[in-house]
């Protein structure tokens, strides 16, 4: 009963994405606090989906990306982020939370890929077999680029190329993020992710969390999580494809993100899930 009472405060304002994250922390404040009404599992399998291709993707490699958040899928997109739900369905995943970024792209991604999976996100009915708990966070957006989004790429190598094999994964833009920031960003809000999908959650099994992501966002924490390098952050986000899916474990309890490089930038082709290049190989 506790348990349900909660989960209703916490789809209060379920649009409002500021209401919803400050209830999410009050009700686990309580949760803290009544060690005993505490969840048994914050144990999570979070699949990352990057988003399908852009229009900056397909039509403005040549300029600097970023967040550009307005940026819609191309029609090979929308069948990407269709086939990302199909991969989930494949190896019989049912998603007990999804979260997507404030991006044009990842929302329309995350709409896709749950029509796919059955999900409806116009549904309300918590008792609904089309229902399923999604949140916008900013946690998990792109890296930002800053003052030079939009700029041309040969201009931007030419003026900061130096500094950038200087500071490598410290570097940034002015105004952006470094992507040393970015992984520990990342890194933070999987935890997030899995303490507010076992708040709302019933069920003792690790939780399956869909999150509606972005290359170098992902890349960045692959890089942390192995201790890697700015050209390994390059590389990994060069790999990473469009409709693919990573799949990571989180143990929000100890804090812990690990990759399961076993399922790593998996994509839906033809009706057949096929593995893209493995991690050992990029870095």
């Amino acid at each position: 009963m506790t348990k349900r009472i909660m989960n209703k405060l916490v789809l209060i304002k379920r649009n409002a994405d500021v209401y919803k994250l400050y209830i999410h922390r009050k009700c686990l404040c309580l949760l803290n606090t009544h060690f005993w009404l505490y969840p048994s599992v914050m144990e999570a399998n979070v699949y990352v989906l990057r988003h399908g291709e852009t229009n900056w993707n397909k039509h403005l490699k040549h300029r600097v990306g970023g967040r550009s958040p307005e940026t819609e899928l191309t029609n090979f997109g929308t069948r990407q982020a269709i086939g990302s739900g199909l991969i989930l369905r494949e190896i019989g995943v049912t998603p007990d939370s999804a979260i997507y970024t404030p991006s044009v792209r990842s929302q329309a991604s995350c709409r896709l890929a749950l029509n796919a999976l059955g999900f409806d996100l116009g549904t309300m009915n918590m008792s609904s077999p089309k229902y399923i708990d999604t949140m916008r966070s900013d946690g998990f957006s792109e890296l930002s680029k800053g003052l030079v989004e939009g700029r041309l790429r040969v201009d931007i190598e030419r003026i900061y190329g130096g500094e950038i094999d200087r500071y490598g994964l410290d570097f940034n833009f002015p105004g952006g993020e470094s992507e040393r920031q970015v992984g520990d960003r990342v890194h933070n809000e999987m935890i997030g992710a899995a303490e507010w999908t076992a708040a709302v959650s019933d069920g003792d099994e690790p939780y399956d969390i869909l999150v509606f992501g972005h290359g170098i966002a992902t890349a960045a924490l692959i890089a942390k999580i192995n201790d890697g390098s700015h050209e390994d952050v390059g590389a990994i986000s060069a790999a990473l494809d469009n409709g693919s899916a990573t799949r990571f474990n989180v143990d929000a309890k100890a804090g812990t993100v690990e990759l399961d490089e076993s399922f790593f930038n998996v994509v839906y082709n033809d009706g057949a899930l096929v593995h893209g290049t493995p991690l050992q190989q990029l870095i």
